[in-house]
């Protein structure tokens, strides 16, 4: 039998409905039909009911999140939903009371942790966000901030804090000599170098907290007139700082569309006390963390496109290091 890596998106996308199936049988839901959301870093689908209930299914196939860790994830978003007017993806327990259900994938040939969610109908929003919408963006997060300034999870310890530009993850850069000349291998080490002496300036200031650590636009739902907050598998301890640089990154040449976050943000809670060219650090090292994790990703789609990543990557860091400004539309990118 070929391994996962080695299928085709729509043999991957089949053995993950097989697997949803699995799971869903832990639940007291009359499941009749499902529909795939996405297949990325995770899988997704909407669950049709007998009732006429929906639900989102979401199956952790690249995560490196460990059980404890996607554990006090649900439980902090339990509380957001129980707690707060954050509008969020509120998990369901299974049959045995768990938020979390773990089934074995004989395929893959590992457990794969799985949570069913209520389902936020809507869209996502997007790159055509208006300024009232990412200033409505900057609120939410400010809002999750001053959530978790007050409240800790059960098991703090099981989370991962961001001190370092690679978290607690390998190095996955120095054995793709396929991907990485001398020249890419010492921008790549220069940024990890810049961006964790960055780190430790902010973290000899400032406390950790639980932040989302992800909170992009296609991570934001427009759902019956609101904005709603999905997706918080990669939460952890982190330093607001890092939060608002995250959604910056993917703003980044936008300028209008960033200033408003931060314009929402601060007319919540006080901008986080960090320079601008630590600002710069944290945007450049969102980038070097996602390349590191594409280089490890099974998804058929996503393995297609990691020699264009890891080039154009090496080239925004480049600029980067050369200029003090992190930016995504700069010269010599692949097409």
């Amino acid at each position: 039998m070929a391994p996962y890596e080695a299928l085709g998106r729509r043999a991957q996308v089949d053995g993950m409905r097989a697997h949803a199936l699995e799971v869903l049988r832990h639940y007291p839901v009359d499941v009749t039909g499902l529909r795939l959301v996405l297949h990325g870093f995770n899988t997704t689908f909407r669950v049709e009911t007998a009732s006429g209930t929906r639900f989102a299914l979401r199956i952790n196939v690249n995560s490196h999140r460990s059980l404890e860790q996607i554990q006090v994830e649900q439980q902090w978003i339990a509380a957001l939903a129980a707690d707060t007017t954050v509008p969020v993806a509120a998990p369901l327990p299974n049959r045995a009371g768990d938020l979390l259900t773990v089934l074995r994938n004989e395929r893959l040939g590992r457990s794969l942790p799985a949570v069913l969610s209520t389902w936020l109908p809507g869209r996502d929003l997007g790159g055509e966000a208006t300024l009232r919408q990412m200033r409505e963006v900057g609120s939410l997060m400010a809002r999750l901030h001053e959530h978790t300034a007050s409240w800790a999870p059960d098991r703090p310890n099981a989370l991962v804090v961001a001190d370092r530009a690679l978290l607690d993850l390998d190095d996955n850069f120095s054995e793709r000599n396929d991907l990485f000349d001398a020249a890419a291998l010492d921008v790549l080490t220069r940024t990890r170098e810049s961006v964790d002496a960055n780190l430790r300036d902010l973290y000899a200031r400032s406390s950790p907290q639980l932040v989302h650590q992800d909170l992009h636009n296609s991570n934001i739902r427009v759902t019956e007139g609101h904005l709603a907050v999905l997706d918080f598998d990669d939460c952890g301890l982190g330093l607001p700082a890092q939060d608002l640089a995250v959604s910056a990154y993917y703003l980044r040449d936008n300028m209008r569309q960033e200033a408003a976050l931060l314009e929402g943000y601060s007319a919540v809670r006080p901008l986080p006390n960090c320079t601008a060219d630590q600002f710069e650090s944290l945007l450049a090292g969102r980038n070097l963390l996602l390349l590191n994790d594409v280089l490890t990703i099974s998804t058929a789609d996503l393995r297609e496109m990691i020699p264009r990543y890891a080039h154009n990557t090496v080239v925004k860091l480049r600029n980067w290091l050369d200029t003090g400004r992190y930016r995504h539309e700069v010269s010599g990118l692949a097409e």
